[in-house]
């Protein structure tokens, strides 16, 4: 098994939450069913605010938006279906898969992961229908930079 080939790199500031999700919901329009995003950062560095925004930018109300962290998965209904993971208290891989986890990749949706470290193994290129984007937030201060990284598959 290959990883799948990078094809894009791009870099994004922001010095706000609005700003935040004004990024997501841009980089919503390059998303659609069968795309894979894994959003990764330390605590508080802006995970859950840039889904917001990328959900909001698929069609879902923003405000419906909220850190899956105890029941680990969030299902939306926007222009697509959106599914919305946080791994940050999976604590092996396989976790992941008591609750369908291979199920919800066969689905016709956006996937959003935060904490996708937690989960890598799983993340195989067979198993992703779509593009594969990794988004790296790292903050300072109220200020957040984004790395993200586009592969196809």
């Amino acid at each position: 098994m290959s990883a799948p080939k990078e094809t894009k790199s791009e870099r994004f500031t922001s010095a706000s939450a609005e700003e935040t999700i004004a990024l997501g919901a841009s980089l919503a329009q390059g998303l659609s069913a069968g795309d894979i995003v894994c959003i990764a950062g330390d605590l508080g560095a802006g995970k859950t605010v840039l889904c917001r925004g990328i959900a909001s930018g698929l069609g879902v109300n923003p405000d419906d938006v909220r850190s899956p962290t105890f029941s680990i998965a969030h299902e939306y209904q926007g222009d697509v279906e959106v599914l919305h993971f946080d791994c940050y208290r999976i604590a092996k891989p396989e976790e992941i898969l008591q609750i369908g986890w291979e199920d919800y990749l066969e689905r016709e949706a956006v996937i959003l992961i935060e904490w996708p470290e937690n989960i890598k193994p799983l993340l195989q290129e067979e198993l992703i229908q779509g593009q594969f984007v990794w988004i790296d937030i790292r903050a300072e201060g109220s200020n957040r930079e984004f790395c993200i990284r586009r592969s196809a598959v």
